[in-house]
């Protein structure tokens, strides 16, 4: 499971960076398990001071796919938030 640093994980939660799958499993939005590590894995090589020029393109598209649906969590969040006010 992606076991993060504490602060991490709260900024994630605030941001809603993270869903269940339909197996119970903690993922980043729009991501699979397997995705998500993947995602993790790559940031963590990067965080080391080494860089994978090839494997740049498939985290950004990664990044991408997530960020959509994180975005899409969010609006969705907000609009409900606005349709019990009125």
């Amino acid at each position: 499971m992606n076991t993060r640093h504490p602060r991490e994980s709260e900024f994630f939660d605030f941001t809603r960076a993270f869903t269940t799958n339909d197996r119970g499993e903690r993922v980043l939005a729009g991501l699979s398990l397997t995705e998500t590590n993947e995602y993790f894995a790559y940031i963590d090589l990067r965080n080391s001071g080494r860089h994978d020029p090839a494997a740049l393109k498939r985290q950004l598209e990664l990044a991408d796919r997530h960020e959509r649906a994180r975005l899409a969590i969010v609006v969705a969040e907000s609009e409900s938030r606005g349709a019990t006010k009125n």
